[in-house]
């Protein structure tokens, strides 16, 4: 088992990626997928490129398993007041579902 926090850290690594979070999303065949958010330093494009070089990273430093099955590029990643992650807003946004008390959320 990798935690989001250590998929997260090892994102964080790569120099166009400003910040991330991870989650886990319902998969038929594999139980639960990785899904990245990241929030890229101005000068960087997202791009394919990009895209491949985030997951060798994660690859090659943790596990394939850890590996990101969706890289997903969003403009800030949700935090709350005290500056941590919120990931179920992250899951509610990725699954369409309802993010709760969102009441907390940074400004």
């Amino acid at each position: 088992m990798i935690s989001p926090f250590e998929i997260e850290i090892t994102l964080i690594e790569v120099a166009e990626v400003a910040e991330a979070g991870v989650i886990g999303a319902p998969d038929e065949l594999i139980f639960e997928k990785v899904i990245a958010f990241v929030s890229l330093h101005r000068q960087a494009v997202f791009n394919r490129e990009l895209e491949l070089k985030i997951r060798l990273h994660v690859s090659n430093k943790l596990s394939t398993v850890a590996t990101p099955h969706e890289i997903i590029c969003v403009e800030s990643i949700p935090k709350n007041k005290s500056g941590k992650i919120m990931r179920r807003v992250l899951k509610a946004r990725y699954l369409g579902t309802d993010a709760g008390d969102i009441s907390t959320l940074e400004d």
